[in-house]
């Protein structure tokens, strides 16, 4: 059964860009990023593109935008950061088994992976991935044994990076998504860019977009 109560508390949490502060704080806080980190993630990449976009830190700011479907992730972990006057609160999301989405629309600053690939049905496939993103949008999505928890802390590990590194990214995924077709055995490239609760069952057919 869809529980559209779980439904709606996932989308304030993830979509709103102010969470209760403690000691009821007139300051605005502000939200770092989406840290999404997966041991493994495979899918179509259907499109890549490098542009700017407003964060909610800085203007102006690189962005690179990943389009893929049919995605399948293990150890997937997504964290909400956001600063407050008392100090960063973190919602971490987490699914102990395999997520899937239909399709999914990634606008990331920065990703770090310890190798990309080709798995031998001509998808791309990443290994250890961890991408500072700043807009999300799903559609279609399985969470199983979901698990999310609020937290005091946290930091995202990974800053933006500049727009040279994100140029190099696209070019390398550009190259694989042309030679999808012509695969036969798996591909690998190693890529670092320079930088500059209680468990539930998501319910499927939901599209969710959260930005900072």
């Amino acid at each position: 059964m869809i529980n559209r109560r779980f439904i709606v508390i996932i989308f304030l949490i993830f979509t709103s860009g102010v969470l209760f502060v403690r000691q009821g704080s007139a300051t605005t806080p502000t939200v770092v990023g989406f840290v999404i980190e997966a041991t493994q993630l495979e899918g179509t990449l259907k499109s890549v593109s490098l542009g700017t976009g407003d964060t909610a830190e800085q203007p102006n700011t690189p962005i690179l935008s990943l389009s893929l479907e049919q995605i399948v992730a293990n150890g997937l972990t997504i964290r909400k950061i956001v600063r407050t006057p008392s100090g960063n609160i973190t919602v971490r999301m987490t699914s102990s088994d395999v997520a899937t989405f239909r399709q999914l629309t990634v606008q990331l600053s920065n990703a770090q992976f310890s190798e990309v690939y080709q798995p031998t049905d001509g998808k791309i496939g990443f290994k250890q991935l961890k991408m500072l993103a700043h807009r999300i949008v799903s559609d279609d999505v399985k969470l199983p044994q979901l698990l999310i928890t609020l937290e005091s802390g946290g930091e995202a590990e990974i800053t933006p990076a500049n727009e040279e590194a994100l140029a190099q990214m696209k070019k390398t995924l550009e190259t694989l998504i042309n030679n999808t077709s012509q695969v036969s055995e798996p591909t690998q490239t190693e890529h670092q860019p320079s930088t500059a609760g209680q468990p539930n069952d998501q319910p499927t057919g939901e599209k969710a977009d959260a930005t900072n």
